[in-house]
């Protein structure tokens, strides 16, 4: 027994001597801390602190208020993930968005390891979080909302700054107090602050939107009225400063419909910016891209170029009117009966800006020509209008079915009959017939598909001294169908 002790002992320090350690890979070796992890095959995730704990996110909304995407997710083994032990769930992060639970209507703003602000009305919640405050509250579980605790409310826009929250805590590890939070220094005004926090929210609103596949009209407008369109003087000297107001222009990321990848920044007017913000486009440049600065002294002053006007599906009532643009425009269908356009008050249009348009004009006459011009005006405010042009409407369609008279039964024999009806238009021709008065019902029936005001149809094939009930159907080119009254006659036996 001493023996092979003292073997072990030495055959420790032979490997100790030759820098032979022999130790076993454990998830400390892969350095995981600050990321966020999954296990294979498994959809929770969790984000590993300084403590060498994992932290669950309790839900995506959770997750979301942190990252935009699941790009920095790592994927690691079982084995490696059951070596961190559970040190609780991840809280949302301060000053991202609002919070609520389902069964207490107040709004809280959230702030450091998970201390929640009540927000005591809806004025201080539009001050803070812009026009849309209301889509950036997350419905918490009440299961979860014991990771919270309710700190003092927020009755003023001055004490709460979600921008501030943010930027001092900036990681799930600050929130946890593995790190010192960031106390940075903001030297801009109170609108500077106020304008740049709300410009953060409407991307934020915009990521959300897109997520549930919904967008509204108005986005942004607040930030634009507020901090775009003021006629303040120490205001529009805080956007020069800042580089927000460059010619009167405001830098969008404009990401074209269904191409993504051609994304690219540019600069546009306050009433374009509105339009803009409203479909996929982000304030700001696009991935760290900046377009260089509008020069003033240089202005764009030239209208669109309007081309391939085309008039389609045209109607009884509607005309839908196509056309394009050498540039990114909005678009204006003026039209008329009379060829006095210009000063025509019936107009259709849409305020977005392309540059393949289609408007459809409702409402219109039948068999009536209406003349048109087209209006574009470009993200500068240059205006182009085409030349008059114009269609004429398809008459009101046939709804009325024909008029059926004057049905008669003639040549009647043993076998067969002749029956015969006159229509005030042109249609085809069918008749009915039965042993029973059950005629609507019935299968035996002979047809004409030529289009005539006159009809004669022979029955053949009929059993003598058969009393027989028939009806006369008559369809027009419309599609219209008319159906007789019902009538006999009898065949005879010799």
């Amino acid at each position: 027994m001493k023996k092979t002790l003292i073997l072990a002992i030495m055959f420790s320090f032979l490997m100790w001597g030759c820098g032979i350690v022999l130790i076993k890979p454990t998830a400390a070796a892969i350095d995981n801390t600050g990321k966020v992890i999954k296990g294979k095959g498994m959809s929770t995730l969790y984000y590993v602190g300084e403590d060498g704990k994992r932290y669950v996110f309790p839900n995506d909304k959770t997750y979301f208020s942190w990252f935009d995407d699941f790009s920095g997710v790592e994927e690691v083994n079982d084995e490696d993930l059951y070596d961190y032990q559970l040190g609780g769930n991840v809280r949302y992060k301060p000053g991202a968005l609002l919070v609520k639970i389902q069964t207490d209507p107040k709004v809280y703003a959230v702030g450091q390891n998970g201390k929640l602000h009540w927000i005591v009305s809806e004025a201080v919640a539009r001050d803070l979080y812009g026009a849309n405050w209301n889509l950036l509250i997350d419905d918490v579980p009440d299961s979860f909302f014991t990771n919270y605790a309710v700190d003092d409310p927020v009755e003023t826009a001055d004490e709460y700054d979600p921008e501030e929250e943010e930027g001092e805590i900036p990681t799930i590890s600050y929130n946890r107090g593995f790190k010192t939070r960031l106390v940075k220094q903001y030297q801009e005004s109170k609108i500077e602050r106020s304008c740049q926090r709300l410009e953060g929210f409407i991307t934020r609103v915009q990521a959300r939107l897109a997520r549930w596949g919904l967008e509204t009209d108005e986005l942004g407008a607040d930030y634009l009225d507020q901090c775009f369109n003021s006629a303040d003087e120490n205001q529009n000297q805080a956007h020069e400063r800042w580089g927000w107001l460059k010619d009167h222009k405001v830098e969008i990321c404009h990401v074209p419909p269904g191409s993504p990848e051609n994304a690219h920044s540019i600069w546009v007017s306050n009433a374009a910016a509105k339009a803009h913000l409203a479909k996929d486009s982000y304030l700001g440049p696009c991935n760290g891209e900046t377009d260089p600065d509008p020069d003033p002294e240089d202005p764009d002053t030239t209208p669109p170029t309007i081309s391939n006007i085309a008039t389609s599906t045209v109607t009884d009532q509607n005309a839908v009117v196509k056309w394009t643009t050498d540039e990114a425009a909005t678009g204006k269908v003026i039209y008329s009966e009379s060829s006095d356009v210009e000063n025509s008050d019936l107009s259709v249009s849409d305020d977005s800006f392309e540059n393949s348009h289609s408007l459809n004009i409702p409402d219109l006459t039948p068999s009536t020509k209406y003349y048109y011009i087209i209006v574009a005006v470009d993200e500068d405010g240059n205006k182009a209008t085409s030349t008059e042009d114009s269609f004429t409407t398809l008459a009101e369609p046939d709804i009325t079915p024909p008029i059926i008279s004057n049905v008669a039964t003639s040549s009647v024999a043993t076998s067969s009959a002749v029956i015969s009806w006159d229509t005030n238009e042109a249609t085809t021709g069918k008749v009915i017939y039965s042993e029973s008065s059950d005629v609507e019902n019935s299968d035996p029936s002979v047809s004409d598909d030529s289009f005539k005001y006159s009809h004669s149809l022979e029955l053949t094939g009929l059993a003598t001294s058969t009393e027989y009930f028939f009806r006369v159907e008559s369809e027009d080119e419309a599609g219209n169908i008319a159906t007789s009254t019902e009538d006999s006659f009898t065949t005879t036996d010799s």
